[in-house]
């Protein structure tokens, strides 16, 4: 991976539940790291569901390798705040110099 490749910066978020006021689950997003990633599309799709109109866009991002990072994670890409759910978390090469996020982006 070659470091002009990575042109986006991006915000890895880790969920943390708790228990709000009325007893109910409540989601809280802390940071993990902000990294340089490339941003690559892959497949988008519409589709009807309860009776609406919806739409699912499959998002690659690839980022130097990290060993924290888990498929229950969000990625956002910080300077058009798109947010991305993580999939699944693919280590590539040998060495393990890389990650790919396998994403789809949340509407």
């Amino acid at each position: 991976m070659f470091a002009g490749e990575l042109r986006h910066m991006i915000k890895i978020e880790k969920p943390t539940y708790g228990r709000g006021t009325s007893g109910g689950k409540t989601v809280t997003w802390t940071k993990v790291a902000e990294v340089w990633a490339a941003i690559e599309p892959i497949r988008g799709r519409e589709y009807i569901e309860a009776q609406k109109v919806a739409s699912e866009i499959t998002t690659r991002i690839r980022i130097r390798h990290r060993s924290d990072l888990k498929p229950n994670m969000r990625v956002e890409h910080l300077s058009t705040g798109e947010l991305y759910e993580i999939v699944s978390v693919i280590p590539i090469r040998t060495m393990g110099s890389e990650l790919h996020l396998m994403c789809k982006a949340v509407v």
